[in-house]
Parts: structure tokens; sequence; C-alpha cells
């Protein structure tokens, strides 16, 4: 058995699946990558116990009905507006494989929105699980033969996989090497590898913090000088070219003194060295780190720079517990190799910068592309799984790329890594898209990803970086796996009510709606309405706040008015056989006008632009 444990790590394809990974995925999905989650459509008010989030859930989510399934909670966090619990489904004690529930709960125990990812159990599910002494035996084997890198540390549990069949015991493996892979695999009992994953997501005295000024591309060369890429300026393999040099400016960052030197580390970002080609720190006898293309320092001033940057920008807008650890980040890594990367399976997370083409840590654009992996991260832990999903983090990263960038300099935002790309060594990618949802899927991460950066950009046009960055950042948190976008719609749409009480509906509604990921009606989901008996006129002018809406039918009835977070704004007007609601008292946002008659409630969606 652990020889064949061996063959199959021995055999194992791991993909690179960096920022530059622009090729289209022609190998066919697992099914269990394709599965997308169910978005509830009941909101109760179940407060923020997780004891009663969690009885609620086996009570009602149809998967968990099953003798000897159950759920464990995962990870939980606070947002400025929420809390925020990942579930993961268990049977038998053990976890199922990709089973979850994320629950995001405002502060006051209203439900916001159910995230079901779980799976069915037939009855009679095996339980027998092989021992784990021959996986690690044939584990130790493989990392003991010459180029087959160097184990920091791996994990075996006992897990159920669904097969796209069936429900089977497996062993679930996850590796962490020394230097640059991160991975998982899914073995049989008869040690057969059934799925394999890169978790990789690509792109003395005390010490005291000091102010030290480094000089940096900010954000790259071409957009500050206000070229296009060619002779002088083009990488020409790192040189100092006097044109390029130029385009470094001096901006003052925080550092570590200690013993007299100073250090390139600070409460947000450590440059070191984890990744070849090997490379001394980065240090400075006095508080000037002025270094030009040639010398391995610049890249490690343009990281920690830009690292910081975002970082303090994201606490600024409040979320002070996104981010909370100093990242650790190699300028120098990959072994040359032209990309990028986010570790989330080192402690602390690490980002990875290759050297090959132009110096990938040269571009804050690339830069800010992996740090956005990392905050994605840290607002949704274990949740980037299912294509669209992971389109969705592409996405957000070139999104935050493009603001970061066009909040410096409005030159060529649309162009992500407008350095490091649009050249000979590979074309880089476009925040300005017409792609359409759902037709221009390719289920292709990279190439969907514009449906929705372009889309967030066109919302930044509206109403800024700050409201835009702050929307996404509140979404994240509630972000499960195996979303889709027209989901992430509806949370990005929640957040804004979250935030600003609705106060940009308008824009980022039409937006949406205009890129096919959200009808014009959109809010909390329907009830009834295949038997809806009531008509109603005039939602058009209601949503441009040029007239009522008229609600007739059976009467007598009354009318309740809630917003998308649940919250009764009208509740108990009596009506004999119709009822005009004026827009003209009520803020921008979402609403749900809900008809009672007889015992029964029917209800419309409304908007207010």
């Amino acid at each position: 058995m652990r020889n064949l444990l061996h063959i199959a790590l021995t055999l194992l394809p791991m993909l690179a699946h960096g920022q530059k990974a622009w090729v289209a995925d022609n190998g066919a999905k697992h099914p269990i990558d394709a599965k997308e989650a169910t978005l509830s459509d009941k909101r109760p008010a179940l407060g923020t116990d997780t004891a009663a989030i969690m009885a609620h859930l086996l009570e009602t989510l149809p998967h968990l009905s099953t003798e000897g399934c159950g759920l464990r909670l995962e990870h939980s966090s606070r947002s400025p507006k929420a809390l925020h619990f990942q579930f993961a489904q268990t049977y038998a004690g053990r976890k199922v494989f990709r089973g979850s529930v994320k629950v995001n709960v405002a502060l006051d125990g209203r439900v916001l929105s159910i995230f079901d990812h779980t799976f069915a159990l037939p009855d009679g599910t095996g339980t027998d699980f092989p021992p784990h002494g021959p996986f690690h035996d044939g584990l130790m084997e493989h990392y003991a033969s010459p180029g087959n890198g160097k184990l920091g540390r791996y994990a075996l549990e006992e897990t159920f996989f669904w097969d796209g069949a069936t429900m089977r015991p497996a062993i679930r493996l996850e590796v962490l090497e020394t230097t640059d892979r991160y991975y998982e695999m899914v073995l049989g009992t008869d040690v057969r590898v059934i799925y394999q994953n890169d978790l990789l997501t690509y792109f003395a005295p005390a010490p005291q913090d000091s102010l030290v000024t480094l000089w940096v591309f900010n954000p790259d060369p071409l957009t500050t000088s206000g070229q296009v890429y060619g002779i002088p300026y083009s990488d020409q393999n790192d040189q100092d070219i006097p044109e390029l040099n130029a385009e470094r400016i001096p901006v003052q960052a925080m550092a570590t003194f200690d013993n007299g030197t100073f250090h390139l580390r600070n409460s947000a970002v450590e440059i070191t060295e984890f990744s070849s080609p090997a490379t001394s720190e980065t240090t400075s006898g006095s508080n000037l780190f002025n270094f030009t293309r040639s010398e391995d320092g610049f890249e490690d001033c343009n990281t920690l720079h830009h690292i910081t940057r975002m970082r303090d920008h994201v606490h600024q807008l409040g979320f002070t517990d996104l981010m909370d650890y100093a990242i650790h980040a190699d300028a120098h890594a990959l072994n040359g190799t032209d990309n990028s990367n986010f570790n989330a399976g080192s402690n602390p997370p690490r980002l990875s910068f290759g050297e090959g083409g132009v110096d990938d840590a040269e571009d804050a654009d690339v830069i800010i592309h992996e740090y956005g992996h990392a905050i994605m991260h840290s607002a949704a832990p274990l949740s980037n799984v299912g294509t669209e999903r992971r389109a969705l983090d592409e996405a957000i990263g070139d999104y935050f790329a493009s603001s970061y960038s066009r909040s410096i300099n409005d030159s060529r935002w649309a162009d992500v890594f407008t350095w490091d790309g649009h050249n000979e060594y590979w074309t880089g990618r476009s925040t300005l898209s017409t792609k359409h949802y759902p037709e221009h899927l390719q289920q292709n991460i990279y190439s969907d990803a514009p449906i929705w950066s372009a889309t967030l950009m066109q919302i930044w046009n509206d109403i800024g970086r700050e409201a835009t960055d702050a929307i996404m950042l509140q979404a994240a948190y509630s972000f499960s796996m195996g979303m889709t976008m027209p989901q992430a719609a509806l949370l990005f749409l929640q957040a804004d009510t979250l935030l600003f009480d609705g106060a940009h509906s308008g824009p980022i509604h039409q937006h949406m709606y205009d890129r096919g990921l959200i009808p014009w009606d959109v809010g909390i989901p329907e009830i009834g309405r295949a038997t809806n008996p009531y008509i109603l006129l005039g939602s058009g002018n209601f949503a441009n706040g040029l007239g009522p809406v008229t609600v007739s039918g059976p009467a007598p009835f009354t009318i309740s008015l809630t917003d998308v977070l649940g919250r009764t704004l009208l509740n108990g007007l009596s009506a004999s056989d119709s009822y005009a609601l004026s827009p003209d008292a009520l803020p921008s946002g979402l609403f749900l006008l809900t008809v009672h008659h007889d015992g029964k409630g029917h209800s419309f969606k409304l908007i207010r632009r």
C-alpha cells in the first residue's frame, strides 16, 4: 500500500494556479468542483448563539436529516455589521469532503444568508477506513527520494468523498512543502488517487517601528511615464535603464529598527526569504532604502510599500480584523518563474513573487492582486471552492489591483499588470470587459473573472473607490463554497444596505442587471409568485421616484413592507381592493412588499433607486 502511495505522489501533476495562468483549462472538471451552493430563502431571527444556529440547520437542511449527520463549527468571524459562521458537514464523526454551510447573521440576530453546500448521504454509506500507517509510510518514502521536495508538514484525515455518483470512505492528505508546494489529495481505501487539488492561490533590545524612505514604482513605470511597453521602457533583463530608474519615487513606510539596523518588516508585511533563488535580506544602516532596478532591494521595497498601503486602506475603511497579521513575502521566489502565488498553508501565510519576464514585484498590480487573495482568505477562509467561486477570487484580486492603481494614477487603470504584462512575456488582463453572464462563461477561473471585475469597476465609476471597496470587503465575509456570481451580486447589494442603508443600490443594481448577474426585480426570494392573485403596477416609476406602485386584488387585505435585511418599515396597513405606496418617504434600496389575505402572504420585490 505504501508503495502505491509513493507512486501516486510521484506522478501527481501539480498545476501552477498563479495570477498568469491564462491558458484555458481543457481538463474535465470533477463533479465536486462543479457543485453549486444553494442560497436559502429563509431568513429567521436566530440570534447569535452558535448552538441555536446549528440546531436550526440540522432541523431544516434536507441533507442533514440522515441519521449520523452533523455539523462542526470550523470558523467564525465578525465584520463591522455582521457575524459569519462556517460549518463543516460530518457523518459518523468524520467530515464530508467539501460539505459545508455558511451562515451570515446581522448583529441583531437576523439571518442575512445561508449557503448550503452539503451532500446527501445515501443509506448504507460505508464507514470502513483503512489504517493510517501505510499512508504515512508511503509519504515518508516519497519525500526521502531525491528531487521530490522537502516535507514541511502533512495531515491525514478520514473523510467521505462524493465521486459524482456515490459517497465513499476515503483518506484526505494535505501536504505543505518547505518551499513552494501546498496541495491536497483524496485517496480511496485502495490508495488510488480519486481527487487532487493545488491549494496555492496564484499570485536583544526590543525592535522598534521606524519611519524609513523607500524608492519605488508607484504604481509602475509605464503608468507614471505615460509610455507604452517598448525600448527604452522595457524590461531589458532588469538592467538599470535611466528612463526606468527615473520613474522611481521616494515614499515613506514603517520598518523595524533592531540593534542599529533597519529591516523591511512592519505590522502588515515581513520581507523574508523562503523560496529559491536564495537572496540576502535587504537591510540598511540608515533610514534610506535607495535601490535601483538591478538590485534585489528594489523589489523588496516595492513589495513592502504597496502591501502596507493596501492593508492600511483596508483598516481605514473599518475592517481592522482583516489582515491583522504581518504576511510573509518573498520578492525573489519560485526559482525565477514568471508567476506569483498566495499560500494559505504556511503560518503565517505567504506571498511569492517570481522574477521571470518583468519581475513581478516591480508592478503594484501583481502585488495587490496576490494580496487580494490573502484578504479574501482572511474574510472567508475555507470558502474558495468551486469554479465560479474561484473565478470570483481572481476577479476580486484584479479589481483591487485596478482600484488601487486608479487611486494613484488614472492612466491605464483597466490594464491589470500594466508593466508586468501586456508585453512579449504575456498578455496581462483587463477590468474593462463587455462579457455577459452567463453566456460568456467558459468554466475557466481566469477568463470568467472579467465578468465580475469589470462590473465592480463600473460601480467604482459611479460611487468611488472607498464605497466600492468597503462594500466588496463587507460582502466577502459572507462568501461560501460553491458560490455563483449572481449569489455574490445579492451579497454585494446586501452589504451596501448593511454599511450605507442601501444608498448606492441604484447604480449597483443597474450595473449588475446590465451584466446579467441579477434580474430587474432582485431582492429577497419571492413567495408563491406562481399562485399570487394580486397585480402590481407602476414598479418602474416607483423605482425612479416618479410615482407610486399600486397593488390590487381580492379584498380585504393588509400590507407590510420590509427591507433587504428583514427590517419592518410598514405593517398592518388595511386596504379594500387596491393600495398605492408612495416612494417619497423611502430611501434607496431593495424592499419586499407583502399582501396578507385569508391567512396567506403574497409578496413582490421592489427597488427604490
